[in-house]
């Protein structure tokens, strides 16, 4: 990983290769579908090409820290993939709606919002938390099965 964070592409492709088979098998089983899975671990590897300088191998392993990414991608992925996500986020305050748009849309970090929209990171993963916290209050009342 120290190659792949001094810029080293064949590095990085052989991270790739020594990753992606366990990356794809977390992706799919969160996923449920290959063509889904193939997708985020695309963008999953791509996020991690680009935070590679956030890695700190004194803080966890880069397996570890790579299939969280992975995981997280999955994840989002599923949300995303609810066609009632847009009217849903069409619902929150705009604020919330931008960061969270930028980060799983754009796939970027809350450091990256926060320097392009010029406001603190602690802002951005506030406003953040409180957009994700009402669409999973309205997935799970979308999905609750009706009383009587």
């Amino acid at each position: 990983m120290a190659r792949v964070q001094a810029d080293d592409t064949g590095a990085f492709a052989t991270l790739y290769d020594r990753h992606a088979e366990r990356a794809f098998r977390v992706a799919r089983a969160i996923c449920g579908d290959r063509s889904s899975a193939e997708t985020v671990v695309a963008e999953g590897f791509r996020m991690i090409w680009n935070r590679r300088s956030t890695f700190s191998a004194e803080q966890e392993s880069f397996r570890a820290w790579s299939m969280r990414i992975i995981r997280d991608r999955a994840i989002d992925s599923r949300y995303l993939a609810d066609t009632t996500l847009p009217s849903l986020l069409q619902r929150l305050p705009d604020s919330q709606a931008e960061v969270i748009v930028l980060a799983f849309y754009g796939g970027l970090s809350p450091a990256e919002i926060a320097a392009q929209l010029g406001l603190p990171p602690g802002e951005i993963k506030g406003r953040m938390r409180l957009g994700l916290e009402q669409l999973r209050r309205e997935l799970a009342e979308r999905d609750r099965p009706p009383k009587g």
